[in-house]
């Protein structure tokens, strides 16, 4: 039904450029957010293609991802400029409150304009959301070094001395990530299946490295509000769903409990960080059920 049914392109004028992105269903919107950072919006486009069935859904290329890449200043890539994307699309598709699903960073910004917006946020759907407590960055570091094999971490190495090399430093940093996305999967077989967002358009490392600059910087006092804005977040639908073996998912699964005490918890059997490669229905299913629910 989805494939039939058809996408909408458009645009709104944000800080520095223009967002760029698709919307296809109908019904109260409800906007995808790509992880990485530095993934477009087709890192989510299966996602997409499903809720869009039943919903209307807005699918973002953010900021120098994907068709959104007129923004060549470094400064430019920040949280709170991300976060004002957001409310410029939501201002642009003229309604008062958006439904956000995030996955990995698109669940950190989702969290962020949340505490920023909550007038205008219905609610959020986590995939394997990042956190900002201090400490799981250290747990999923070790985590993913663990599932790696001796050669995998040897390649890594070879990789990351070519990072310094202009010429190379996009084709060893798409390598790099294909290989770390092994330990990011159930099955790491199944990291082959994310090959295909690799490319020029779907994935842009200087958008990665500039607004994860920028996250590291801004974490502390993102934290801080998002404490500030417990009250207000404690009141809006909340599904956190990961994978069993997601490290990410699993490493902030703490943090975002306390967060969103009143949260809806799913766990994805066979499934790591990727679980609408891995393990789709039993995603789709959990993602429905928490919409349905809602008023």
């Amino acid at each position: 039904a989805s494939a039939s049914a058809p996408t909408a392109r458009d645009s709104v004028r944000v800080m520095g450029g223009t967002l760029q992105y698709s919307a296809r269903g109908k019904g109260m919107p409800i906007v995808l957010l790509s992880g990485g950072p530095g993934y477009a919006g087709s890192f989510l486009e299966p996602v997409f293609a499903h809720l869009s069935e039943r919903h209307r859904v807005v699918l973002p290329d953010q900021r120098g991802t994907g068709l959104s890449v007129a923004f060549d200043d470094a400064t430019r890539f920040t949280v709170a400029n991300a976060v004002e994307d957001i409310e410029a699309l939501r201002r642009r598709l003229g309604v008062e409150r958006i439904d956000l699903i995030g996955h990995s960073w698109g669940g950190m910004l989702a969290m962020v304009y949340a505490s920023t917006y909550p007038e205008h946020t219905s609610g959020l759907t986590l995939i394997g959301s990042g956190g900002f407590d201090a400490g799981a960055d250290a747990i999923i570091s070790e985590r993913l070094r663990a599932r790696l094999t001796k050669s995998d971490r040897d390649s890594m190495r070879v990789l990351s001395a070519r990072l310094g090399n202009q010429s190379n430093q996009e084709s060893a940093l798409r390598a790099m990530r294909l290989l770390n996305w092994k330990a990011y999967q159930f099955d790491p077989a199944n990291a082959r299946k994310l090959s295909a967002y690799l490319t020029p358009n779907g994935f842009n490392g200087r958008t990665a490295r500039w607004m994860t600059s920028d996250l590291e910087r801004s974490r502390p006092r993102i934290a801080t509000d998002l404490d500030r804005a417990s009250i207000a977040l404690g009141r809006l639908p909340v599904l956190i769903v990961y994978g069993e073996a997601d490290v990410i998912g699993l490493a902030t699964a703490p943090e975002l409990r306390r967060r969103f005490p009143s949260a809806k918890e799913v766990v994805i059997k066979r499934s790591g960080h990727h679980p609408w490669i891995e393990s789709p229905a039993a995603l789709y299913q959990s993602i429905d059920l928490f919409l349905d629910d809602r008023p």
